[in-house]
């Protein structure tokens, strides 16, 4: 009886200590930390792992959008750009889930405790990836509203501009320019003005604010068109 009771004291103890690693959220066998290498939005080479924040999506790095004053802007490699600067050579702790189908590991990444994946679709510079997940619709209508990032101009979906063509949604603000639509679809044609994605908006700053070279009215600012001509803020969205 004494070797037996022997016995089953290390391994109920072990296998608390198990369950309190998991309650409390200490690190575990699929955990990776080390400093990232950004490869682009959504993608980050940690240890020579190479990871897919898991949740989101993020344009691409040869991605086209307009910013706020409708300039083409090179939005996949701006957003890029704005994850190193917050990433600021710190380390990432990434909870590995799985693998995609180009091997990446899925992983949710944090920077000093905080949610990287949910900064960067609520800084409007990602997307909630709704076909896997919807842990960040909230934070992505967060930055819809607020007209932060991507959502103060006009840009089309990362996974509809893998496949883009003449049917593609155009998304953004609450109204874009009549031909956002062409303009995305074929950047070579458009001379960009603006290397990259311009900083969160607010709603109180685009309700009082002109930055379209003079369109507005008393309903709110408008959009300075190729042809010269104004499109207020108002009119349907261009599909």
């Amino acid at each position: 009886m004494t070797t037996r009771i022997g016995k089953t004291i290390p391994l109920v103890l072990a296998v608390s200590v198990m369950i309190l690693s998991c309650t409390f959220g200490g690190a575990t066998a699929d955990d990776l930390t080390g400093i990232p290498r950004i490869i682009d939005g959504d993608t980050a080479a940690i240890n020579g792992v190479k990871v897919r924040l898991q949740g989101i999506d993020a344009p691409e790095t040869d991605q086209f959008c307009l910013n706020d004053k409708s300039q083409p802007a090179d939005c996949g490699k701006g957003v890029r750009d704005r994850l190193i600067e917050k990433s600021a050579g710190r380390p990432w702790t990434c909870k590995i889930s799985g693998h995609d189908t180009y091997s990446r590991s899925l992983a949710r990444c944090y920077v000093d405790g905080e949610d990287i994946q949910k900064w960067l679709v609520r800084s409007g510079f990602a997307l909630s990836y709704k076909h896997y997940s919807q842990a960040y619709d909230a934070d992505q209508q967060a930055a819809s509203e607020a007209h932060a990032g991507l959502w103060s101009g006009a840009f089309i979906a990362p996974w509809d501009w893998r496949h883009r063509n003449k049917s593609t949604e155009i998304l953004g603000a609450v109204s874009v320019p009549i031909d956002a639509q062409k303009i995305l679809l074929r950047p070579e044609t458009a001379t960009p003005k603006a290397a990259t994605i311009v900083p969160a908006m607010n709603t109180a700053s685009t309700a009082t604010t002109n930055h379209h070279g003079g369109c507005g009215s008393r309903g709110g600012p408008g959009y300075r068109l190729a042809n010269g001509k104004c499109a207020s803020r108002h009119k349907r969205r261009s599909h």
